[in-house]
């Protein structure tokens, strides 16, 4: 398996990178997510650095109870990373007092089972993923209905209403926040560089660091700031 992530703040943004992403693995199973904090919010880094924290530890800790009852229990182990998610937010808003502006983030997560090639994607928000070059974009208009939106409801309501949620099987995922899709060049003319980024991914090109130092040279940026992570599990 081989897992490449890159993270970079967009020009439009002069002090904080708000875009977030983990990865963690545990014996056959793998986590990935990336977080995209809301631009009009406050201090939304903090909010999309607290998920990916949340993410890492509760995969770590479910993987080995759920390994030895279940046969694949990819299903299970996703369920369970976002509905504690949820609560923990929920009572992190609580105990900090914190306003409804300090907890906005958008999320994509993965879990995959590289034994079988199955995989388990929940998406809250905007954003995009791609399996085998095949790209599922979620667009919600610059309106992204965050989990904040919903703390009062229970976890399984918000997930059912709220996120969607897919079972997929493949050997190469992408997972990147919506800055994929801002990239510009030095005259701010909007430059599509995802066909030639998952060209690249799927040829075995340059690590990601490399792909995006090029683009830089070139005068090719992001105005947003953007999270990406790269997994070929085979």
């Amino acid at each position: 398996m081989k897992i490449d992530s890159y993270l970079q703040r967009g020009y439009s943004h002069v002090n904080y990178c708000e875009d977030s992403l983990v990865t963690a693995s545990y014996g056959d199973f793998v986590m990935a997510a990336v977080m995209d904090g809301c631009s009009s919010g406050a201090d939304s880094h903090f909010i999309a650095t607290y998920y990916g924290k949340v993410l890492r530890k509760s995969f770590q800790q479910i993987v080995p109870i759920y390994k030895s009852n279940n046969s694949d229990p990819l299903v299970e182990i996703g369920k369970y990373i976002l509905e504690d998610l949820f609560y923990q937010v929920k009572r992190l808003k609580s105990e900090m007092a914190l306003d409804i502006t300090e907890i906005l983030t958008t999320s994509i997560i993965l879990v995959a089972n590289k034994a079988t090639g199955k995989q388990w994607i929940n998406t809250s928000g905007d954003g995009l993923f791609i399996v085998d070059g095949k790209s599922t974009i979620i667009s919600q208009n610059n309106m992204p209905d965050f989990m904040g939106y919903h703390l009062d409801n229970q976890a399984g309501e918000w997930i059912e209403m709220h996120t969607s949620t897919y079972e997929l099987a493949g050997e190469h995922l992408i997972l990147s926040t919506d800055g994929v899709q801002s990239f510009t060049d030095i005259e701010g003319n909007k430059v599509d560089i995802l066909n030639k980024f998952v060209g690249e991914r799927q040829i075995g090109g340059s690590d990601m660091k490399s792909f995006f130092a090029q683009l830089g040279i070139q005068g090719i940026r992001p105005y947003d700031d953007v999270a990406i992570v790269s997994l070929k599990l085979t």
